[in-house]
């Protein structure tokens, strides 16, 4: 049986995740643990929506009653030109959570990454390299900026990071940005992959530096057990982390912002874990 919808199938419900591919959700377990610590009868669906379907999808999932979803690859830009949001937000340029009701977004992407960087001890200053030029990357990137963040941004079509560069420098001015032709970790306190690399086991061209080094290797998406680039990373002795805890943190100000309630963070970190599947 099938834990996941096409959005033209999908049941009446409450809140939702939408991407392609959905099929490996954790998004559901991590939302129903929420539900369930403040005995909420809401449900929570992983629902594909192909590229350029989101508009289709969200006018469909408003008649069947949904409140709210969480989008993820490859539609964070698509959500952006939906919906309405805050200044704070709209420098982001992606968003990852709407309210459909009032077509209203927000993006807790960027503050649960920050938050999970700073467990790994890496302050304001320090350099981070970040690889991929998508929405992830577009609304990570801003947010690394306004926090006093140096950037090193790679993506293969090296135009893409160009455009991201230029477009962070006229948000943030004095961001320091700087976009080249191969990924170059050496002095970076941290390499960030926000490619979809990952969702397909494929190697990027990537000169791992040694252990010395001290480098945090961080991959946004996750799969069971570690990642193509988390393998890689480790292959070499070097510290690495996966985007399960920037998950459940999004998730966590995600049912804040959606119930007003303060989000059961333990419950929902411990549902993530609680079964093999990978991403999102």
């Amino acid at each position: 049986m099938n834990n996941w919808f096409e959005w033209r199938d999908a049941p009446p419900g409450d809140f939702a995740v939408l991407g392609d591919p959905i099929h490996h959700s954790r998004s559901p377990r991590i939302h129903a643990a929420a539900y369930a610590a403040y005995g909420l009868p809401l449900t929570y669906h992983a629902i594909r929506v192909p590229t350029g379907e989101l508009e289709a999808a969200l006018a469909h999932l408003e008649s069947l009653r949904y409140r709210g979803v969480n989008v993820t690859l490859p539609l964070k830009e698509e959500a952006f030109a939906w919906a309405e949001t805050e200044p704070r937000d709209a420098v982001y340029g992606a968003l990852n959570t709407l309210d459909i009701r009032t077509r209203f977004g927000t993006n807790t992407d960027v503050p649960a990454f920050l938050s999970t960087l700073r467990g790994f001890e890496i302050e304001p200053g320090a350099l981070i390299h970040v690889l991929g030029a998508g929405g992830s990357a577009k609304a990570l990137v801003v947010g690394l900026a306004q926090s006093g963040f140096r950037l090193r941004l790679w993506n293969r079509t090296q135009s893409k990071a160009d455009d991201l560069a230029q477009r962070t420098a006229e948000l943030i001015p004095g961001a320091r940005i700087e976009v080249v032709a191969e990924v170059s970790p050496t002095y970076c306190a941290a390499l960030i992959n926000t490619t979809s690399a990952s969702l397909s086991a494929e190697s990027l061209p990537i000169p791992w530096p040694s252990a010395a080094q001290n480098l945090l290797a961080y991959d946004i998406a996750y799969t069971d057990g570690l990642t193509r680039f988390q393998q890689d990373a480790a292959s070499h002795g070097l510290r690495h982390a996966d985007g399960r805890a920037m998950l459940v943190e999004q998730a966590a100000l995600a049912f804040t912002w959606w119930t007003g309630k303060e989000a059961p963070r333990t419950d929902m970190l411990a549902a993530v874990y609680e079964h093999p599947h990978p991403h999102t």
